[in-house]
């Protein structure tokens, strides 16, 4: 996943591209890797990529000044919208050397944002292959280009990465993006890839939050906890999940309207005489029961896989968490907060084996 990591840096640069005086400064995606690293431009991508949101498409898409002037008219009506754009070497200051892609510099009043369309994979097969998770492989199978939204590097700049998740987001809602067309979604920064199916209900509301990146994490991986040698914990934290339960089915019912997102909760799995905590991304509450996608990948049952349609009663959860919109304030996670009372449940036992065996 290194080399694949190292390529997508070095797209990112594509996105921070354009110079004030319209010089060229876009490094080829397919030049030497080796060279692309030597000259420092994988640091310096990494950098540019604390700005920048990378859609998956699973099949070449095209979008047109137009268009996106239309979009970004919306998104910010009061201020002069600008549009550069550069379809090959040496078109509008800029040189995308051997791709087959399009690059955008969106201004309106002081937000500046770099828009690059990418119609092949940014990885070989090779490199795809040799991903050890197989979630993410499969995302990076199905790709064939990418489309990607970057804060652009100028010092008056008041662009955020909440300006290039909008913008995204304002790109899929008004079908610029068409729909089907999207598989996976990159946070560079924070080294996430989730597949579109994953997050496609929540999809708008998790690109349009203060903090897309933090929001997305929640995505990605629920927290890990462990039961094991916490049983006293665990109970206090299933008492209190019970307790304000009511509060989790409120923000989950006026998700659409309060933006609140990451809505998951906690449950027990049994195989046998083997049991695991894991957690769940709900998707529907109906009934006293509670239904969702599995968001870990089990370790000891057989049955179950990362993603499975899961249901489990209301008198089960033993925790729950979901982001609200303003300042991305997490709540519940209450076993996590018992355990590391100093720390965010976001970072607590986090691993690569997510669900945890009692």
């Amino acid at each position: 996943m290194d080399r694949i990591r190292e390529r997508l840096l070095a797209a990112v640069v594509i996105c921070a591209g354009f110079s004030t005086g319209g010089v060229t400064a876009v490094m080829a995606v397919d030049e030497s890797l080796a060279a692309t690293v030597s000259r420092g431009a994988a640091p310096a991508a990494a950098a540019e990529s604390a700005g920048t949101l990378i859609l998956l498409l699973n099949r070449p898409i095209s979008i047109s000044e137009t268009q996106l002037r239309r979009v970004a008219g919306q998104l910010w009506s009061t201020a002069e919208i600008e549009i550069r754009r550069g379809t090959g070497p040496e078109a509008a200051g800029v040189t995308v050397r051997g791709e087959s892609g399009e690059v955008f510099l969106v201004k309106a009043g002081g937000v500046s944002l770099s828009l690059a369309l990418e119609r092949r994979p940014f990885a070989s097969a090779e490199e795809i292959a040799g991903a050890e998770d197989a979630t993410e492989r499969l995302v990076l199978e199905q790709h064939r280009g990418w489309l990607s939204a970057g804060v652009y590097s100028v010092e008056s700049n008041r662009a955020t990465m909440a300006d290039c998740g909008r913008l995204l987001a304002a790109l899929l809602e008004q079908r610029v993006i068409p729909e089907g067309v999207t598989c996976g979604l990159l946070v560079p920064a924070e080294e996430i890839l989730l597949p579109w199916s994953r997050i496609e209900v929540e999809a708008l509301s998790l690109l349009r939050s203060e903090d897309p990146a933090a929001a997305l994490g929640m995505s990605r991986h629920a927290p890990v906890l462990s039961a094991t040698r916490h049983a006293i914990a665990v109970r206090q934290a299933a008492e209190q999940a019970r307790a304000g339960w009511a509060d989790f089915e409120a923000a989950f019912a006026g998700r659409a309207d309060m933006g609140s997102t990451g809505h998951s909760v906690l449950a027990e799995f049994t195989e046998g005489a083997e049991k695991e905590l894991m957690w769940l991304e709900v998707r529907e509450l109906r009934g006293g029961r509670v239904y969702g996608r599995l968001a870990n990948q089990p370790q000891a049952l057989r049955g179950l896989r990362e993603g499975a349609a899961v249901e489990v009663s209301e008198t089960a959860v033993l925790d729950w968490v979901f982001v609200k919109p303003a300042g991305n304030e997490l709540q519940g996670a209450f076993l996590s907060r018992l355990l590391q009372p100093d720390r965010t449940a976001l970072g607590v036992d986090r691993g690569g084996n997510s669900g945890q065996r009692r």
